[in-house]
Formats: structure tokens, C-alpha cells, sequence
């Protein structure tokens, strides 16, 4: 927090407001689809995590058992089990995780924006320009089925990942 105020220039004051709006924007054009139910293989991949609560499995299990893949999503079925264990089988929770992590998402690919274009002759713009290049990602319907398809949470999480470590 001290690193944040120390270096905060007040110029970044109207993109920050703009970045909040964004992400307002963001929220209310997916809030909507939240209610939908799960969907095609949303049921196969989930059934370890919904044995959770029946006691059939434990959470270790939940975690490796999945046969997605050659790794079998391990992280992505851990965050699906605390949805299981805080909310239940409500699929609105697990869609509500699923758009946070691309408003965060979002953050990120803003920040790695703005820090990209630093040393760059669009540096006075940068932030404007960051704010463009995280609307294209938070807004476009191309991310609709990645946020709203529950068991598309391993690609979200990919992304997370690999735009935080860029950052």
C-alpha cells in the first residue's frame, strides 16, 4: 500500500475512475447469465467435487481424480471444491468465481499494459491505453463462454496465471 501512494500521480486519478467503471461494465453485462444451470460436461467434471458433501470423496480425492487432460486440473478442481464447501452445488457460485477471476483477470492484463508502455513514446497515454486493451478483454463477448461455462474455469485460471507472472 505504501509503494501505491508513494508512486500515485494524480493523473492516473480519471483512468483509475474509468477502470472502475470498466469493471462495472463489465459486471452487469455478465451478471445476467450467473442464473444459468451447468451445462454439457460441467456434470461429468463435477461430480467428485458434489461427492464432497455425500462424504463419498474427500478433498484430495475432488482435486486428483478428475481425467481432463494429462494433469487432470488439480487446481482449478480445488476452487471448485471450497465453491462445493461454502455454497453447495449452486451453480450461480461457481459461475460468480468464475467472473471474478476474469475481473481480475482484467486487472492484471491493465497493470502489464501500463507497465509495458512505461519506457514507450505512448507514455503519457499509457494508462488510457491499458484501459482500452483490458476492456477488449473484460467486454468482448468472445470471453461469455469462458466466464459462463463453469468447468472453463482451468482456462481462466491459465490466464490468471500466466498475466500475473508477466506482471
Amino acid at each position: 500500500m505504501h509503494w501505491l501512494i508513494k508512486n500515485w500521480d494524480r493523473t492516473q486519478a480519471l483512468p483509475a475512475a474509468f477502470l472502475l467503471l470498466l469493471l462495472a461494465a463489465a459486471l452487469a453485462l455478465y451478471w445476467p447469465g450467473l442464473n444459468g444451470g451447468l451445462m454439457l460436461d460441467d456434470f461429468e467434471n463435477l461430480t467428485p467435487v458434489r461427492d464432497l458433501d455425500a462424504g463419498i470423496t474427500t478433498l484430495r480425492d475432488a482435486m486428483t481424480t478428475n481425467a481432463s487432460g494429462p494433469l487432470g486440473r488439480p487446481v482449478a478442481m480445488l476452487t471448485f471444491a471450497l465453491d462445493q464447501i461454502a455454497h453447495g452445488g449452486d451453480a450461480w457460485y461457481f459461475k460468480y468465481t468464475n467472473l471474478l477471476i476474469h475481473l481480475l483477470t482484467g486487472v492484471l492484463i491493465l497493470w502489464l499494459t501500463g507497465r509495458l508502455l512505461r519506457d514507450h513514446s505512448l507514455a503519457p497515454a499509457r494508462w488510457w491505453l491499458a484501459i482500452w486493451v483490458a476492456a477488449m478483454w473484460l467486454v468482448t463477448p468472445l470471453q461469455t463462454s469462458t466466464v459462463l461455462y463453469v468447468i472453463q474455469r482451468m482456462a481462466q485460471l491459465a490466464a490468471l496465471f500466466v498475466f500475473a507472472g508477466l506482471v
